[in-house]
């Protein structure tokens, strides 16, 4: 029973993080999460308590999406995108409560372990997929026909050739550092499973599906992936009880993505005569410019022509309601300028609040729930950055993931959860579980 548990709790997870769109305004993600919503509230008798940082995070959802109503009103404009992207995104969190809710109700005062291993294998499987898709056509047809990416995606030829692959999602640079946060996670499962050789040895395996996965969409998550390692790490530092440990396990964890990088490159390099294959690898090359030569970088060339303002006062402050670059006339990717066209200054610094919030409140948490705070703190801080590129806050994927473990972080520190004793003897578990249960 418990096993049967773990595994559905895992498949809705998956779905709740890949779910595909159904239409245009209708996708999995949000029919799970109402599905979720529903359960949990009737299961809760109609008397669910949140946290007052979930309570925070709903209000300003709320309103984000009472003030782009609004906007759009006065804009005249009559398009609905922000309307229905921030609806979207609210129903996503209340969807993300509740299945963190459902782990609480499971797994009691361990939540938050499981929660961070079911994240790590889902975002495993679903790399899986996609370099199941790159070596195969009729795969790849199959999928693409379900979730219709063609719609969404730049009809540019290295996607529509499958040389670049986005799985279930709608993005190449963003599902590239979904697939990244994998990395991020890694190194909670190699210490949570450090008792069995056998789960040390499938950790590895998803390791090195999840890099693979990485080289296969785009080189955004690999150019994040060690800087945003190191963070997680060292906002996880207490998790390692020791500065030995910390060395010891860092070098584990380094050795570990160094020989699985070598032989993906090895993999890759037998396939070169391939036209797909050259394709990837020197599409991976530029991560080696934008460190060594960023000024080169063909990405960032790209991003500082990406440059605009907008004309008016009343513009720069409230917005236009409009994202759509031909309506607006500007020709940019970057998530900050993009927004701040359609809801103003005003709309970014809401857009960027509940990330602050994460981070604040994963900061806080960093002493006795070390690898959920640095494994939440990467994965927000990554967001935050790749929407100096493109629009990345409270986009399906990326959001589904961070609400997951935001919520965690709010329960934990309502809770006073003491996951340090996750690494610690049995006995020091014994006690942790009791002063979790008295509080």
């Amino acid at each position: 029973m418990p096993g049967i548990k773990a595994g559905l709790l895992l498949l809705i997870t998956f779905l709740f993080v890949f779910g595909w769109k159904v239409t245009d305004v209708l996708d999995i993600i949000s029919l799970i999460s109402v599905g979720l919503i529903v359960y949990v509230v009737i299961r809760g008798r109609f008397t669910l308590r949140l946290t007052r940082y979930t309570m925070i995070l709903i209000g300003i959802l709320y309103f984000l999406v009472l003030y782009a109503g609004v906007v759009t009103l006065v804009a005249g404009y009559g398009d609905l995108t922000m309307v229905l992207r921030y609806t979207r995104a609210l129903i996503n969190l209340l969807g993300g409560v509740a299945l963190v809710r459902l782990y609480w109700w499971t797994y009691g005062s361990r939540f938050a372990r499981h929660i961070l291993i079911h994240l790590f294998v889902a975002l495993s499987l679903h790399g899986l997929l996609m370099v199941i898709m790159y070596f195969n056509a009729n795969v790849r047809e199959i999928v693409y026909n379900i979730t219709q990416p063609l719609r969404y995606v730049n009809h540019n030829s290295p996607f529509l050739s499958g040389w670049r692959i986005t799985g279930l999602t709608y993005g190449l640079a963003q599902t590239s550092v979904v697939q990244m946060w994998g990395i991020l996670l890694f190194p909670v499962a190699l210490v949570l499973w450090s008792n069995s050789f056998k789960r040390q040895l499938l950790s590895l395996v998803l390791l090195f599906v999840v890099i693979g996965s990485m080289f296969i969409s785009g080189r955004t998550g690999l150019v994040l992936s060690l800087t945003m390692l190191f963070v997680s790490v060292v906002v996880g530092y207490p998790g390692w009880a020791s500065y030995k440990s910390l060395v010891r396990n860092g070098v584990k964890i380094g050795a570990s993505i160094s020989v699985l990088l070598g032989i993906m490159l090895m993999i890759m390099g037998s396939l070169e005569q391939s036209e797909q294959a050259r394709y990837t690898i020197n599409h991976a090359k530029e991560v080696l410019v934008v460190f060594s030569q960023p000024s080169e970088s063909p990405t960032i060339q790209a991003l500082s022509q990406m440059i605009y303002v907008p004309k008016g006062f009343v513009e720069a402050i409230f917005g236009t309601s409009l994202m759509d670059r031909e309506k607006l006339g500007i020709q940019t990717d970057i998530g900050y300028i993009r927004v701040w066209f359609a809801n103003g200054l005003i709309g970014i610094v809401l857009n960027v609040l509940p990330f602050m919030i994460g981070l604040g409140a994963s900061w806080k948490i960093r002493r006795h729930n070390p690898y959920l705070a640095g494994a939440t703190f990467g994965i927000l801080l990554s967001s935050l950055i790749l929407h100096g590129k493109e629009v990345a806050l409270l986009t399906r994927n990326q959001w589904s993931v961070q609400v997951m473990l935001m919520e965690a972080v709010f329960i934990s520190i309502a809770n006073r959860v003491a996951e340090r004793s996750w690494v610690a003897r049995a006995s020091s578990l014994s006690k942790t579980s009791r002063i979790s249960s008295g509080s």
